[in-house]
């Protein structure tokens, strides 16, 4: 029996700790916000409200506070009492009315939301005798508002009109308003009309009683009507907003397709004048221009009033019947009435499509679109959003002690809809919304950079742009020039000044110059779809002699915060406009009439994107840019000679087609060299040259585009050069070829060409049977042939006399080297930096200093590479090898360089050679690991 009572024991122990458990667990959920709100409205959510979770967790909570032991100490008892006596009369009124509701036939659409039209409206049926402390007042009754929480619930919402020979508390109308639809938000809200806008609306929190029966707390605000506008200094005005029309087939509640029509507009005409309001109203409705609604409306009010929306981010109170007009007769303008209905949403909500702004809040809401793409108008508000925000200490204290003022009411009110935790829940959430929309329009208002170029056209000629990314104003703080010498400029300095917003001339001293900067605004456009828009300014401004602007220094202040820009948020850039920069080849008819004048006209054939250039004389003068894909054909006995650093680019197809009996000769006619001939493709475009001689010739920066060379080839996918002399030019390269396909370069000559004679980079083909030299007494300094990232067959080819390099292989080149001659070089081959170099047998060398060295130049590649055959790579009649002494390293570099020794050479034959060039471009093995 002991075991047994002990047994029992332990159990009944288990089973309390359980309830104890169990009860805790339930006493956290219950006393915790986050599971009896949050998770319960996500599983609300989730189900698509099918269980109807929240209905249940209000009737629970409800229930259980209903137990609480009354506090009579509480401020509820100590609230006005506003007493309303109904009689029978009144009860049958409403009775019929509320029938009415449920029962009409209704032959239009309407939401489940919303009531169908109905007949409730003050009338001698809705008389009533409303008491304050003993005080009667003669007074009619209607209910307040249009969707179902005002009227369906057994406490509905009121609105009452007193005799205006008796007013109540000078107020000719007021609303009281169930706490669904109307809390300690609406307080705020109404503070910061009265303090922004100089409007004041009475409101508060009262207790209603009918007939002695307690109704709890509402909501009460004067309804705007003509005493409030008297009141509030603008006695006759008028009210003007859209008829409320819920019932339609526009699937919204506030607006539908006809919301501002003109006769579907609630005029209220207060000062009794016929005075063309409405016709003003539907300018302002329809207009799409600011600068029409701009002289229609009072623009500080609706600056003001937009801070406010914004803060609230409610797009409620303008839409469609919601919006409220007051037209002033005395000035001719409209300003805007906020009636707060204690909506608080997230600004985040409205953020754009493409930045983080919140324009969006005024997306699709006639007048205010127009309006707020107005950077005048948009400034204006934004500097009453930071009025606002400055004060937040200010309105949040506000908030507070409403706020707990109210708590303390309702914790002893039991007559609403909602739980009195399910209201205090609400406005919480709601003023965490409210907070963190301040924080992110002072954000919005704070976020400030700018970009500015400072462009040199020439000596004289500049322009300044200057694009900002601010939802404010940005104003200059400095602004001051540099010379080469980097001091700033003589402030008496004259310049002329293009303004392209103003299209105005001016003419200023330095000094002037900058005090006309500081003046001006900067800030975002917004496009049509109220996103941001870049807004860029151009200032061009042009001294009256020579001076070289290097440097500049610039700073901006944002107009609304008065602080400045961080300079790490303001970018600058100088941009020196190069002399040869056109896009005349983009222009096809500019381009071509310009090759007209410098051709004449009648020794040109132009058809299908190609012009020929017949046989002929021809003086340059300045440079000519051949028209964007169209092909240049030189024919036979063409002769250009070009002035001092005169340059011809071609974008696209060449083909210079002479012959031994009249070439195609391009030259200088002064005793100083042209600039360059540079064609220029699209990896796509074909080069043929035969028979041209050119000679005299530089190097030139052309739109864009460097040409190292009097003759250069670029980004073709063939180019075939035959026959040619290239000589004479003082350009880092004769002929430079760069990112070429396929090149076959045969049977020319290079001669005395200052530098390079040629260049390859990055390009595959043939280099065979040409002459590379240089005079003896020259003052050459290159070498012969240069490859760069190349893949190449050089093949019976002369090298003569070259001060630095026979061949220079570098940069990941993989090169053959058969049949060739070199003779006097410094040195006759190079290899350097991750090349690899096949030499065959059939290679001469004499009076070279080196034979062959190879190094690393550039630390970023790896060794180069040799490749011979074993004991007969070279001619037994050379005898300058000595035991290959002559492969030098570089002087600064310690390691051996390897070079491999094949059984075997690579036969130079058309078929190998092919194969050997295909091989290169298509396999990722090197020429070394193919063929040795």
């Amino acid at each position: 029996m002991l075991i047994l009572k002990k047994i029992l024991q332990i159990i009944k122990l288990r089973y309390i700790l359980l309830i104890i458990i169990l009860s805790s667990l339930f006493t956290f959920a219950y006393r915790s916000d986050f599971v009896m709100f949050k998770v319960i409205d996500k599983l609300d959510s989730l189900s698509n409200y099918q269980f109807k979770l929240r209905n249940y967790r209000t009737d629970f909570i409800k229930l259980v506070e209903q137990f609480k032991i009354p506090n009579f100490n509480s401020n509820f008892y100590n609230m006005p009492i506003y007493d309303i006596q109904f009689n029978q009369e009144n009860f049958n009124f409403f009775r019929e009315l509320f029938d009415s509701i449920q029962n009409t036939d209704q032959t239009y659409y309407k939401d489940d939301y919303i009531l169908p039209e109905h007949p409730n409206d003050y009338n001698s049926k809705s008389n009533i005798n409303f008491f304050y402390n003993s005080e009667e007042f003669n007074a009619k009754l209607k209910i307040h508002g249009r969707s179902e929480e005002h009227y369906i619930n057994p406490k509905k919402s009121y609105a009452i009109r007193f005799n205006k020979n008796n007013l109540f508390n000078n107020m000719r109308e007021i609303a009281l308003i169930i706490l669904d639809e109307a809390d300690v938000t609406s307080l705020m809200s109404y503070m910061l009309l009265n303090k922004y806008m100089n409007f004041n609306i009475e409101n508060g929190f009262v207790r209603l009683r009918i007939n002695g029966v307690d109704q709890g707390i509402y909501f009460f605000e004067e309804k705007i009507r003509k005493e409030v506008l008297e009141k509030n200094n603008l006695a006759g005005s008028d009210i003007i907003q859209p008829f409320a029309s819920w019932t339609n087939q526009t699937n919204e509640t506030h607006s539908h397709k006809f919301t501002y029509d003109i006769s579907s507009t609630n005029f209220k005409n207060y000062s009794q004048i016929d005075n063309g309001q409405l016709l003003r109203y539907q300018k302002i409705i329809n207009s799409q221009n600011y600068s029409e609604i701009s002289h229609l409306i009072d623009i500080d009010k609706f600056a003001a009033f937009e801070a406010i929306r914004m803060l609230h981010a409610d797009k409620h109170v303008v839409d469609g019947d919601n919006l409220k007009l007051i037209y002033n007769n005395a000035t001719g303008l409209f300003s805007p009435f906020y009636r707060s209905e204690s909506v608080i949403g997230s600004i985040e909500d409205y953020q754009n499509k493409n930045t983080l702004t919140y324009e969006n809040l005024s997306k699709d809401v006639p007048i205010f679109n127009i309006l707020n793409k107005n950077n005048e108008f948009r400034n204006l508000r934004n500097e009453y959003l930071y009025k606002i925000i400055n004060d937040k200490d200010d309105i949040f204290e506000f908030f507070n002690n409403s706020y707990e003022e109210f708590i303390n009411y309702l914790s002893e009110d039991n007559s609403n809809l909602l739980s009195q935790r399910d209201y205090k829940y609400r406005i919480y959430s709601k003023i965490n919304i409210f907070e963190n929309n301040f924080d992110k329009l002072l954000k919005y208002i704070n976020y400030s950079k700018v970009y500015n170029q400072l462009i040199k056209l020439n000596s004289k000629d500049y322009e300044l742009k200057i694009s900002p990314d601010s939802n404010v104003f940005l104003k200059l703080s400095e602004f001051k020039l540099y010379d080469t010498n980097s001091n700033e400029i003589n402030k008496k300095l004259i310049i002329n000044v293009y303004d392209n917003i103003s299209k105005n001339n001016f003419k200023f001293t330095y000094e002037e110059f900058k005090e006309y900067l500081l003046r001006k605004k900067f800030i975002l456009n917004l496009d049509q779809n109220l996103d941001n828009q870049e807004n860029q300014q151009t200032i061009k401004f042009s001294f009256e002699k020579d001076i070289n602007i290097q440097n500049f220094d610039i700073s901006f202040k944002n107009s609304v915060t008065k602080k400045n820009v961080n300079s790490s948020n303001v970018f600058k850039r100088v941009i020196t406009f190069p002399k040869k920069y056109s896009y005349e080849h983009l222009n096809e008819q500019l381009s071509l009439n310009n090759i007209k004048l410098s051709f004449n006209s009648k020794n040109l054939e132009i058809n299908e994107r190609e012009i020929s250039i017949k046989a002929g004389d021809y003086y340059l003068n300045k440079d000519v840019f051949f028209p964007l894909n169209y092909k240049l054909i030189l024919k036979p006995g063409v002769n250009i000679k070009l002035g001092p650093n005169v340059s011809i680019i071609v974008y696209g197809n060449l083909l210079i087609n002479g012959n031994n009996d009249n070439p195609v000769k391009i030259s200088k006619f002064s005793d100083r060299n042209f600039g360059s001939f540079l064609v220029v493709g699209n990896s796509k475009t074909k080069v043929n040259i035969d028979y041209l001689q050119i000679s005299g010739g530089n190097e030139d920066y052309l739109n864009g585009v460097y040409a190292s060379g009097m003759l250069a080839l670029h980004n073709h996918d063939v180019v075939n050069i035959s026959n040619s002399i290239i000589n004479s030019s003082t350009s880092d390269d004769g002929l430079n070829i760069k990112y070429i396909n396929n090149f076959d370069i045969n049977n020319n000559i290079f001669n005395d060409n200052f530098a390079d004679a040629l260049d390859v980079d990055v390009g595959s083909g043939f280099i065979r049977n040409n002459l590379f030299s240089v005079n003896q007494l020259s003052s050459n300094m290159g070498d012969g042939l240069d490859f760069s990232g190349s893949k190449s067959i050089v093949y019976n080819n002369k090298f003569l006399n070259f001060k630095d390099k026979g061949i220079s292989v570098g940069e990941n080149s993989d090169i053959v080297i058969s049949n060739n001659y070199f003779e006097n070089n410094r040195s006759s081959i190079t290899i350097k930096d991750s090349s690899s170099v096949i030499l065959n047998k059939n290679n001469y060398f004499s009076k070279n200093k080196k034979l062959i060295e190879m190094y690393i130049k550039k630390n970023i590649f790896n060794e180069p590479t040799l490749c011979i055959k074993k004991n007969d790579i070279f001619d037994e009649n050379i005898n300058k090898i000595d035991n290959f002494n002559n492969l030098d390293a570089a002087s600064d570099t310690k390691k051996s360089f390897e070079i491999i020794y094949s059984d075997t050479e690579l036969k130079i034959n058309n078929e190998n050679l092919n194969k050997f060039i295909d091989g290169l471009s298509n396999s990722s093995a090197n020429s070394i690991e193919l063929y040795c």
